[in-house]
């Protein structure tokens, strides 16, 4: 019976080596350091180590070999996504002990050699390995906890809980410390002491631009791309502000898992296989499709006929760069269902909409993965503020999100799935925890909240229905540019700290400074228009707090 090994390459730790900078060179360098992990140096590392396999030579995969039906390959790369590199390697059974689980030399000498090239080429990046021997009468999938995929992954699991943490040289007294990872510097950028890692990451940046090119090719030609922070933020006074986009599918990973519980049997092996390469690649797409299409739609709305005054202003401040219009908009990471970019404070919320749009689009062209959703969290920050920080808000914003979806789907089973965004302006900083934050500074009494956030893009399985983008898109644009109001945007302001006060508050303000009732959300609640609040929730604190940073880019709905 054929024995056979699965191998599973995983980098940790990503998010920390990709946003521990505030500098996007360093943070695209790194970022293309990982997709070179898990792409080029695995082909590179088996190359090197003479295992014949299916990688092509652009590091796609050739689907259509097999380690059953060609016996010309030692090893079979399943799927490549996520900071994760899956691969089946041709195992013989050794002859002294036939029940023998060695890992196989062809997999030990490619791990060794992709760790080489790692110390060497990306210095601060590491993976976790596993392995694991089976038989092929084996299954590969299964019910939980069942499986040799299962198995694989248990052992991975446990490979990161008891490895060793690693403990870098800090330097002699004759070493000059790199100012962003406190490590020896090895060279100069600049007047810049740099260490190995971020001088590795800055050589990433031809890649890096040669692999964005190829991605937007045909929706961006007229543009170009930013390459630092403060050139991306936008003004408010005399602060420049960026936003600070995480994007993240709704339980993908139980997709996969539903792919291992579909196959069960042994005989199912080459199936689950092929199940799981399939799903990988259409989620892959599936991004890579939403984040080009975001960019696309972005254009087109920086090339209307009837811009607004708001994106007027906007695009006259934009500069050239080699005679292009640049774009203050910057993917770091992309790949997957799993999207981080960084751009102008004033498009952030709708880039981010527009992405969760998109999502939704190609996910339902896809027949491989079907209709499914994702959250964005979108942190508003000075350009200077710690990235990392502003990374990992982002990060719990779409977390957040997440988790309001799944109280309502769990408080009633028959809920759809939906996409929702959550946001936050930290203009001085933040303190504690999100949910500390609002406690503290977006509630007036114990059970009265000034937010509506998170909202549902579209579909309004929220309490009330309107907690929906469409809402704060409609409100806000109409508080922009509405007839009513856009000659009274100071009294608009000074709303925002009425708000606080309660609906008699506001009513009583509307009245003396003759304000019309506030644009309307709901015909049914006619309260909401006169006193800005409907029982416990307010209607309008969100619309009237981004109103300097929300730039429309979609028409009027």
């Amino acid at each position: 019976m054929p024995q056979y090994t699965l191998t599973v390459l995983d980098v940790t730790g990503i998010q920390d080596y990709i946003f521990g900078s505030n500098r996007v060179p360093e943070n695209v360098g790194a970022s293309q350091l990982v997709h070179q992990a898990t792409g080029a140096w695995v082909r590179e590392s088996m190359n090197e180590a003479e295992v014949r396999h299916n990688l092509m030579p652009d590091d796609t995969i050739d689907a259509s070999r097999s380690l059953e039906t060609d016996e010309t390959l030692d090893a079979e790369v399943i799927l490549r996504g996520g900071g994760n590199v899956l691969i089946l390697f041709r195992t013989p059974k050794c002859a002294e002990v036939p029940e023998c689980t060695k890992v196989p030399k062809l997999a030990k000498a490619t791990v060794s050699k992709l760790t080489r090239k790692l110390l060497t080429a990306a210095p601060g990046l590491e993976i976790a390995v596993a392995h694991h021997t089976f038989d092929w009468i084996t299954p590969i999938g299964g019910p939980k906890e069942h499986g040799a995929h299962r198995e694989l992954y248990q052992k991975l699991n446990q490979t990161k809980q008891q490895r060793r943490s690693s403990t870098p040289l800090l330097g002699l007294g004759v070493t000059v410390e790199c100012r962003a990872t406190g490590m020896p510097a090895v060279a100069y950028e600049g007047d810049r002491p740099v260490s190995a890692e971020v001088k590795a990451k800055l050589g990433q940046q031809g890649a890096a631009e040669s692999r964005l090119k190829t991605m937007v090719a045909g929706v961006a030609d007229g543009y170009t791309f930013r390459r630092d922070f403060g050139a991306l933020g936008g003004t408010e006074g005399e602060m420049s502000y960026i936003a600070v986009v995480h994007a993240d599918g709704n339980g993908m990973g139980k997709r996969f898992e539903d792919v291992l519980t579909r196959f069960p049997n042994a005989t199912d092996n080459r199936a689950c296989l092929n199940a799981l390469r399939d799903l990988s690649e259409a989620v892959d797409r599936a991004g890579q499709t939403a984040l080009c299409e975001t960019v696309r739609r972005m254009t087109v709305a920086f090339q209307s006929e009837k811009p607004s005054a708001a994106l007027q202003r906007f695009l006259a401040g934009l500069s050239e760069h080699a005679g292009k219009p640049v774009i203050p908009f910057r993917p770091i990471l992309y790949g997957g269902d799993d999207v981080t970019f960084v751009c102008d404070g004033r498009l952030g919320l709708a880039l981010a909409a527009i992405y969760l749009e998109e999502w939704e689009r190609a996910t339902q062209a896809a027949t491989t993965i079907g209709q499914a959703y994702a959250c964005a969290g979108v942190a508003m920050v000075k350009s200077h503020y710690p990235f990392v920080r502003a990374y990992h808000l982002a990060s719990d914003l779409c977390a957040g999100a997440k988790q309001a979806i799944r109280v309502v789907r769990s408080a009633n089973p028959t809920t759809d799935d939906a996409s929702a965004l959550d946001w936050h302006f930290a203009m001085s900083g933040i303190t504690g925890k999100i949910g500390e934050i609002r406690k503290r500074e977006y509630s007036v009494k114990k059970r009265e909240d000034l937010t509506l956030r998170p909202l549902m893009l579209s579909a309004p399985i929220f309490n009330p229905a309107w907690r929906t983008w469409d809402t704060f898109d409609r409100v806000t644009r109409e508080f922009q540019a509405g007839e009513c109001w856009r000659k009274r945007r100071n009294k608009v302001k000074a709303l925002r700290e009425v708000l606080r006060q309660g609906s008699d508050a506001v009513s009583q303000f509307r009245h003396a400074f003759t304000l019309p009732t506030l644009p309307p959300i709901d015909s049914s609640q006619l309260a909401l228009q006169e006193g800005g609040w409907a029982g416990e929730l307010c209607g309008y604190f969100d619309m009237i707090e981004a109103l300097d940073f929300y730039l429309p880019l979609t028409e009027v709905r």
